[in-house]
């Protein structure tokens, strides 16, 4: 059996496709569903192999190779790292955010950072183009 998983705006309340089902079959109003997970196995298949798509694309990436120390120093200057599934920038106002690249959509989930991983500062780190944070 497939199942789709939908989430609900900021709050992620996900729900199955029966209860979607439900909803539209009885008319409700105010919902809006958005597909975030397909259990299907060919869908599973597919969003892996994005994923490694994405990966491999990242480490093609050609230029310097810089150190944690000097990619954090650099972020001032608008300037955008990565490494393997990790991204380092700034946001919109200024905070440095740390993404990581989410397997099932192959786009960076944000946080602002408080604290570094430590396994990151051991990381090479290469430029590339700042996300829309």
């Amino acid at each position: 059996m497939t199942n789709r998983y939908y989430g609900a705006g900021r709050t992620h309340i996900f729900v199955s496709d029966k209860f979607k089902a439900t909803v539209e079959e009885n008319g409700l109003i105010g919902f809006k569903f958005t597909e975030v997970w397909d259990s299907d196995e060919k869908a599973v298949q597919e969003r892996k192999r994005r994923y490694q798509e994405k990966l491999a694309e990242i480490r093609r990436i050609y230029g310097p190779e810089y150190t944690f120390d000097e990619a954090i120093k650099l972020l001032d200057q608008g300037k955008a790292f990565v490494s393997d599934q990790w991204k380092l920038q700034k946001n919109k106002k200024g905070d440095i955010v740390l993404g990581r690249l989410v397997e099932s959509t192959c786009e960076y989930l944000f946080l602002v950072v408080v604290y570094y991983p430590p396994i990151l500062i051991t990381y090479k780190w290469k430029e590339t183009e700042p996300s829309d944070v």
